[in-house]
Order: C-alpha cells, then sequence, then structure tokens
C-alpha cells in the first residue's frame, strides 16, 4: 500500500470556520473522533475494541462521506493497526489510533518504537479494566502498564477535555521542543 500525505503546511488555516463556537452534545468517542476530523488526520489504523470501537466507526462514516480525507487501514489485530501507524508517520501523514484494554496491551510491543524513534502521533484510550476472560469496567490498569514505554499520557475527565485534548495532542507532539522519551 502506497500512502500519500499533504504537508503539513497545507494543515495550517483550513477550517478554522470549523471550530468557531459550536454547541454540541456527543459523547466522549464522538468527541474524539469529531476532533480527530477537526485536526485533520490522514491516515487511521483500526481495529475495534470496546469501549473505542465508535471513534473508528465515526473516522470511517467521515471518510465515506467525504467529511474527511484521509487513509483508513481496518487491520487484523491491534498491532497491525499501530504497524501501520507507525509506516504512516514515517511516511509524513498526521495519524491517528485509538483502543484500549487487551488491544493497547497487544499493541505494546511497538509504542516503545514509535517513542524512540520520536514518532509523533496522537491515540486515544477508552480506559477499560485488564483482566482475564473480559473486563468491562472502567480503570486506568491498561495505561498504567504502559506508563514507562515513552509515550506521554494525558487523562481526560469531561468530554469537553476529550475534544480539546485530541486537538491540542497534535500540537504537542508535531512541536520539535517536545523530547520524550
Amino acid at each position: 500500500m502506497s500512502l500519500r500525505c499533504d504537508c503539513a503546511d497545507k494543515r495550517r488555516g483550513r477550517g478554522r470556520e470549523e471550530l468557531m463556537s459550536t454547541n454540541m452534545y456527543m459523547r466522549g468517542n464522538q468527541a474524539a473522533a469529531e476532533a480527530a476530523r477537526l485536526a485533520r488526520i490522514e491516515f487511521m489504523g483500526a481495529y475495534p475494541i470496546p469501549p473505542s470501537s465508535e471513534i473508528m466507526e465515526s473516522i470511517s462514516t467521515f471518510i465515506n462521506e467525504g467529511r474527511l480525507k484521509a487513509g483508513f487501514m481496518e487491520a487484523d489485530g491491534e498491532k497491525s493497526a499501530q504497524i501501520g501507524c507507525f509506516a504512516a508517520v514515517c511516511a509524513g501523514c498526521r495519524t491517528f489510533n485509538a483502543t484500549s484494554s487487551q488491544g493497547l496491551l497487544y499493541m505494546h510491543e511497538s509504542l516503545p518504537m514509535m517513542a524512540g524513534n520520536r514518532m509523533p502521533m496522537v491515540m486515544v484510550i477508552g480506559n477499560r479494566s485488564v483482566f482475564a476472560p473480559h473486563g468491562m469496567l472502567n480503570d486506568h490498569t491498561d495505561t498504567m502498564l504502559q506508563r514507562d514505554v515513552g509515550w506521554l499520557q494525558l487523562y481526560c475527565e469531561t468530554v469537553q477535555e476529550v475534544f480539546d485534548t485530541v486537538i491540542q495532542g497534535y500540537r504537542i507532539v508535531e512541536n520539535q521542543k517536545v523530547k520524550l522519551p
């Protein structure tokens, strides 16, 4: 698969009219997807896992409706989705991913690789407990297990914070002065 991405300077200045004071009622997953659309992501690697599946579905809908021009890779697993994101970032694309729980554990191997190579990417984690067979309760065991892999983790309390943090995330990770790990 070949990827074609617009350069970063084409991203600036467009779409600001969409950000002007608009009241919308939505869930956190919808807010994350809408913020990714407004941030003009260029690629998403996706493998659906609850509770973050709705984010991938929304991004796919935006692309199919022509509201977002981006590549979308539906992978066969979370690790494949993250490796696809790694390739897209290497190609210069603004990249986005979303996962939770065991899905985050499954992609663990690729997380330090992206951090060590200083690859800018935003990933939304719908926090969910990690235990067998499957936990559906909300806690931070999934992200706390990843605390030392070199990714900056930002936690949100409200839907508005989810929306704002996705957009701010790109400003942070694409800033050359931010050095992690």
